[in-house]
């Protein structure tokens, strides 16, 4: 009886996938080393207790003013997202950093009360007022 040899490409298959995936994985971890990261904004010049307190009082007095004249829950909504924004957006002294994080938090949780329509954003507003005054 004869028997035949049947060939088989398997092995030489195996062999070029696993070269393939060596050399997708040297260029992979390659480039991820030559990529340079996100550059960080340089952070601006440290702002005075007193520069904060005058943005802080202006922002918070102007709010307060147009969120006790708004009527309707979309205005004070729109409102509470731009001034939230604006909060966040300012450079602050580490002294007042605790006062502008409760700020920032009772901000957002009267954005919440709004947009779920709880009725809960009047306590968020007072307890916002009352770290204003504080």
């Amino acid at each position: 009886m004869m028997f035949h040899k049947r060939t088989s490409f398997f092995p030489l298959v195996l062999a070029l996938l696993t070269l393939a995936l060596v050399v997708l994985m040297i260029f992979a971890f390659a480039s991820r080393g030559s990529v340079s990261k996100t550059p960080v904004p340089a952070s601006s010049k440290p702002v005075s207790a007193e520069q904060y307190d005058q943005e802080l009082s202006a922002l918070t007095t102007e709010f307060t003013a147009v969120y006790q004249a708004a009527v309707d829950s979309q205005t004070k909504l729109s409102l509470v997202q731009k001034t939230l924004a604006q909060l966040l957006a300012m450079t602050v002294p580490a002294a007042e950093k605790e006062k502008h994080l409760a700020l920032a938090v009772e901000l957002s949780q009267m954005q919440q009360a709004l947009t779920n329509q709880t009725g809960e954003e009047a306590a968020a507003f007072e307890r916002f007022r009352q770290y204003v005054s504080d």
